[in-house]
């Protein structure tokens, strides 16, 4: 055993004496103290808190239904795509109407909720509660005779109840949360499909050429803290799928989910539509300037084919080299030649690389036929005093170079 290792005997009783103290701690906090766990609800956090409609755009991916988004935007998708329309606005709302039914004719299936107002969402709940049962402000649900009813508040457990739906072929049956007091009424029966409660359908279907319409009583349950409990989940998958029954249709190839469908800014507009108009006007404006361009004037002759010749080059760049940077740049062109010179001897004469610099200096002097003070000149004298003692050193250290 290493001697640094061993214990000491005056050691012992305190780490006893510790382990002791330990001990009994342990055993009093156990005693008298109980652990409680509480449950803090902290909310959505990141991506998730901005986008309530995250975990639908990752949800349906993975099931093999592409989502994209596309708020704000007055484009419609291919007809074997579904489209969300969820919190829209009447103004828009009665602006895209026609092209919408034109749109599910081909075959496109909308899924859309009734139209809020976007300042204040609660107000249409309130004014349609003080009618009771209203038209729809939504031009497309008045369309297919759509009512909106809003329950009284005073029914219990309202925000609390759950609908059971069939959802084959997703699963036999599944349970829905409801968490709004607004039903639909179909005042035509003209739905091909309708669910809900005791309180009213919450669900109805209308076939319309090649595609249909899904009304929603709401699409809180698409939210990223609902999607996840019950059937949600299911439901939006059902949906998405649109077998229903006897009917059997192939699954949509994606989906676009529009959170709002307000009309969108001008800058966006003209990001999408503006280049119409400038393509062409560019295109206008350059041919002009081509047109206008050939008659400022005659035309000027074409100039000389001279060329400076390369000494002049040569001479300019040299006398840049020797004033530039306040003369630094002579100290850098020595020193690169006598480095040169150094790995040209380790290459050709190793052996003379090794020696001392006195006798080193001998045998250069004496290959090149030099004197061995012109040989220490060039190899460690300043040499740049002026240009006669800079070529000067230039030309030794070349012929030293050739002698190897």
């Amino acid at each position: 055993m290493n001697p640094r290792w061993r214990a000491r005997p005056r050691m012992v009783l305190p780490a006893l004496l510790a382990g002791l103290a330990i001990v009994a701690g342990g055993r009093l906090y156990l005693r008298y103290y109980e652990p409680v766990v509480q449950t803090v609800e902290v909310g959505m956090r990141g991506e998730a808190a901005a986008n309530q409609f995250l975990a639908v755009e990752r949800l349906l991916p993975r099931l093999g239904f592409p989502v994209r988004r596309c708020d704000g935007e007055l484009g419609l998708p291919p007809p074997d795509h579904v489209l969300l329309l969820l919190n829209r606005s009447e103004p828009v709302a009665r602006l895209r109407q026609a092209e919408l039914l034109a749109w599910m004719r081909q075959g496109g299936r909308l899924i859309v909720t009734p139209t809020m107002d976007w300042e204040d969402p609660r107000s249409t709940v309130r004014l349609l509660r003080n009618a009771g049962l209203g038209d729809s402000p939504d031009p497309l649900l008045a369309a297919f005779g759509v009512k909106v009813k809003v329950l009284d508040e005073k029914v219990p457990s309202l925000r609390n109840r759950k609908v059971r739906l069939p959802l084959a072929p997703v699963q036999d049956h599944g349970v829905v949360r409801v968490l709004d007091d607004v039903r639909l009424l179909d005042t035509r029966a003209a739905a091909a499909y309708a669910r809900g409660d005791e309180l009213g359908p919450t669900l109805l279907v209308f076939h319309h050429g090649k595609g249909e319409l899904t009304v929603l009583n709401s699409g809180s349950f698409l939210f990223n803290h609902l999607l996840g409990k019950d059937d949600d989940a299911a439901f939006l998958l059902w949906l998405v799928l649109g077998r229903r029954g006897s009917v059997d249709r192939p699954a949509p190839k994606g989906v676009e989910l529009s959170a709002y469908d307000e009309m969108p800014a001008l800058v966006t507009l003209l990001a999408q539509y503006a280049w119409t108009f400038l393509v062409p006007a560019l295109l206008l404006v350059a041919a002009l300037a081509w047109r206008a361009a050939a008659r400022f004037g005659p035309l000027l002759p074409d100039p000389p084919d001279e060329r400076r010749a390369l000494l002049e080059h040569l001479e300019a760049a040299g006398r840049w080299l020797w004033h530039g940077d306040h003369g630094r740049q002579r100290r850098i062109l020595l020193d690169g030649v006598r480095r040169g010179l150094r790995v040209r001897l380790e290459a050709r004469r190793p052996a003379w690389s090794k020696l001392a610099e006195p006798e080193l200096i001998q045998r250069l002097g004496a290959a090149a036929g030099m004197a061995p003070q012109l040989v220490a000149e060039a190899l460690h004298g300043s040499g740049i005093e002026d240009e006669v003692r800079f070529l000067t050193t230039i030309r030794t250290l070349a012929l030293l170079r050739r002698s190897l």
